[in-house]
């Protein structure tokens, strides 16, 4: 937990558009208008005041990485960014994330 944003899940994809993430189904529940947080915590990056909503929640057959029984991966689209909250994305895709089909 960091400060008044609890852990929601590891990042799987990121865009200008939304994020995935894979969570533990225990541990997440279902909340209505909340703020969400983006961060790379190595980097002492953050990207506060998001308002997403969910286009997408399922069940990761066969996998337990995400630390729990049953693992899920939700997808969420970005609702009504800022311009700064646009930048600060811009910088976070751009300097913290890779594109698997180069590697």
């Amino acid at each position: 937990s960091y400060g008044k944003y609890k852990e929601l899940g590891a990042v799987i994809d990121i865009s200008s558009g939304g994020v995935s993430v894979e969570y533990d189904s225990q541990k997440m529940l279902l909340l209505k208008d909340v703020e969400y947080c983006l961060m790379v915590p190595e980097a002492g990056v953050q990207l506060e005041g998001l308002h997403m909503s969910t286009v997408s929640d399922f069940v990761i057959n066969g996998y337990t990485g995400c630390g729990g029984d049953v693992c899920r991966r939700r997808g969420f689209c970005f609702s009504s960014l800022t311009s700064d909250q646009k930048e600060v994305l811009r910088q976070i895709i751009e300097k913290y994330t890779f594109d698997p089909s180069t590697e």
